[in-house]
């Protein structure tokens, strides 16, 4: 059996350098509607079949682990979620923990 990350989903503006696997720029928006930027390969953005001649933007989703997650006090799910893992990913500031929304989550259907 194959288990998949779940994974948050990115928008991925424009493609950065070809230097093997392919660099990305992609930008992920949390629940306080905060844009944080990323440099990811393209392999990691869930879009290793990018390449500088394809249209962009693109969507894209970069895997994660959801570290915790609750209810606020107008009831809106959200979701405490860190891209260290499998991905080292962090933002251009350094960031790898983020609250989402949890609707934003992309999970696997149970198996």
């Amino acid at each position: 059996m194959t288990t998949h990350s779940p994974a948050i989903p990115l928008h991925i503006t424009q493609f950065i350098d070809d230097h093997a696997p392919g660099y990305v720029a992609c930008t992920l928006r949390d629940a306080h509607g905060i844009e944080h930027k990323f440099i990811l390969t393209t392999r990691a953005a869930g879009r290793p079949e990018l390449a500088a001649d394809s249209s962009y933007p693109q969507p894209g989703a970069l895997a994660c682990e959801i570290e915790f997650e609750w209810e606020d006090d107008a009831g809106t799910a959200l979701a405490r979620v860190s891209t260290r893992r499998p991905w080292a990913a962090a933002s251009i500031d350094g960031m790898s923990s983020f609250v989402v929304a949890a609707a934003q989550l992309l999970r696997a259907p149970a198996v």
